[in-house]
């Protein structure tokens, strides 16, 4: 491979339809490498939802930015800001994430070529040091934090939203009450104006937008376990590298020597 940047197309789409990584799973199943099958299989799998979680949670806050944009004439100053620094602020974090999985797949595509290529040449033992190669427990790890963070600040900014929608229920309320007393009739509570109603409705996308990045980050946490038993797997085809030495060893021993066989032809002379 002549590097990962200059072949982007190589793991632009699924991991699980990757080429590659499809190869090596089936080099894996050949070998009856049962164990790192499994866990290399579920690290893939819960990549692959990652990024499915990811592209719907993009869709998501595209609807709460529309949603935003009719209630501009209805909001103060100040909750306008609050809403674009909040929606910015996932809209970064998003881009982050998707950086960060971007670099996440793109070691493991270069990871299984490696690994497909050692196989074929070495059979399991060579999945050891493409395994290695794979580099992607810190960045899991650094996508986990990321993700954990958005949750905190999404739980905050959430509990905000829902203050500005009674804010704006109440008001709504209190000038449909004020209308009522000055033509002489009994004051009636409200349940919601229009502005409420829709600031409401942008609650539950958010909330959503919370669960799914939340979801995201346990899924990056069982990615990381998913790969630590894998290298762990790994680790335990060593003995099978002592074994071949031995065997190799074994052999050599085995082998006539040459030099002690001409000095019994010499004496015999």
């Amino acid at each position: 491979m002549n590097g990962i940047d200059s072949r982007q197309e190589v793991f632009a789409g699924p991991l699980t339809e990757n080429p590659l990584i499809a190869e090596l799973l089936d080099l894996l199943a050949k070998n009856k490498a049962a164990e790192q099958y499994m866990d290399f299989s579920k690290l893939i799998l819960c990549v692959g939802t990652i990024e499915e979680q990811l592209n719907r949670t993009v869709t998501e806050l595209q609807e709460v930015k529309q949603e935003l944009h009719s209630l501009q004439n209805s909001l103060t100053k100040e909750n306008k800001a609050f809403f674009s620094d909040l929606t910015a602020s996932v809209e970064t974090v998003l881009s982050q994430a998707r950086e960060q999985l971007h670099g996440i797949k793109g070691s493991i595509v270069h990871a299984a070529e490696t690994a497909v290529k050692n196989i074929k040449s070495t059979g399991t033992i060579g999945l050891n040091n493409a395994l290695g190669l794979l580099g992607v427990r810190k960045a899991l790890r650094a996508l986990q934090t990321h993700l954990n963070r958005t949750v905190n600040v999404l739980e905050a900014g959430i509990g905000r939203v829902e203050a500005i929608s009674q804010e704006l229920r109440d008001a709504g309320g209190h000038v449909q009450n004020i209308g009522r007393v000055i033509a002489g009739k009994e004051r009636q509570e409200i349940q919601t104006g229009q502005t409420g109603r829709a600031t409401a409705a942008i609650l539950a996308p958010f909330r959503r937008i919370h669960d799914a990045i939340g979801k995201m980050e346990k899924l990056a946490g069982r990615a990381v376990g998913h790969l630590e038993g894998l290298e762990l797997s790994v680790n335990e085809i060593k003995p099978s590298v002592k074994d071949a030495l031995k065997n190799l060893e074994g052999k050599r021993v085995a082998r006539p020597d040459k030099t002690k066989t001409l000095k019994r032809k010499d004496t015999a002379r």
